[in-house]
């Protein structure tokens, strides 16, 4: 790379326009490069689809996740609900968890009812 004085190489009016940005220091000027723009290959093509798909794929199992997350939570509210207005009248503890594990004697009742 060399020196060249701008007065030299560039019209009077591009100078003046440059000055008004950046005056009187030192200023880079790349080359122009045609090999910057290049054109997308096969593989390339190829693997922005794989990519898109995966995405894809990530964003709906996601989705699905959290609306069975919600849907867990949803049923043990509604579990625990009912628990609490048929065994009102419990008084203790132990009362409780006898009173539960005979109502839930099924899989799935959360804590109760798995052995």
């Amino acid at each position: 790379m060399r020196c060249v004085n701008a007065n030299d190489v560039l019209p009077v009016d591009l100078l003046f326009a440059i000055q008004t940005y950046y005056q009187g220091g030192y200023l880079y000027i790349p080359k122009h490069n045609e090999r910057r723009v290049t054109k997308q290959t096969a593989y390339k093509n190829e693997l922005e689809k794989r990519n898109r798909r995966i995405y894809l794929m990530h964003t709906k199992l996601r989705e699905c996740y959290q609306r069975i997350t919600y849907r867990k939570t949803l049923l043990k509210m509604i579990f625990q609900m009912n628990l609490r207005k048929k065994y009102a009248r419990i008084s203790s503890a132990q009362d409780f968890a006898l009173a539960a594990k005979t109502v839930c004697t099924g899989k799935g009742c959360g804590e109760f009812g798995e052995t």
